[in-house]
């Protein structure tokens, strides 16, 4: 069982291993790097949310947490939308929440390393590469969704919000339990994902 469990939304892709950018339900510069959050460097994975205004961890710590990553697939034959629906796309166990941005490690080995418009790429959740789970395309609508209520009778949850904390001190509410149960759920399956 995990202590701490964090929700974070992105934009669906196949790899997270720096695809290009591709259009984003979050609104224009909002892909802010979680396309390489799967991509392993110097034995590490370095993830990145969405930078929203007022967006921020708010539970930042090095306590290990459990980080799962959902994101809504893309409607076929119709560009620009998405489907409702969020599905879980990986996870990070054993993962440390920063405080703040930091730039992407890549940057001084790599002076070739994509530039984020006349910034940089940052990170704001790590783990080491071998505590990280991709789930292929193809396999994440075998995993649970994940609804914006924990139950129909409650008020909807995980709407707009960006992140959610399922499990975590401080924030003991009965409907975050169904999230983090969801969660365990989904990473009690890594036969499906790819361990990196």
């Amino acid at each position: 069982m995990h202590d701490r469990i964090l929700y974070s939304k992105i934009d669906w892709l196949e790899r997270y291993q720096g695809e290009a950018r591709p259009p984003t339900p979050f609104g224009l510069g909002a892909l802010c790097g979680e396309r390489f959050n799967f991509m392993p460097f110097h034995d590490g994975v370095f993830g990145a949310v969405p930078r929203l205004k007022g967006f921020g961890l708010r539970q930042a710590d090095h306590y290990p947490w459990l980080v799962i990553w959902i994101a809504r697939p893309p409607i076929a034959d119709h560009p620009g939308e998405y489907e409702r629906t969020y599905w879980p796309v990986g996870w990070y166990e054993q993962a440390t929440l920063l405080t703040n941005h930091q730039d992407r490690p890549e940057y001084p080995d790599d002076p070739n390393f994509p530039m984020f418009g006349n910034g940089r790429f940052t990170y704001i959740i790590s783990t080491k590469a071998n505590n990280a789970y991709l789930i292929p395309a193809e396999n994440r609508r075998l995993y649970p969704e994940i609804p914006t209520k924990p139950l129909p009778s409650e008020p909807t949850r995980f709407g707009s919000a960006m992140i959610l904390y399922a499990r975590c001190p401080g924030k003991t509410e009965t409907w975050r339990e169904k999230y983090a149960l969801i969660a365990e759920e989904i990473a009690s399956r890594p036969d499906l994902a790819q361990q990196l």
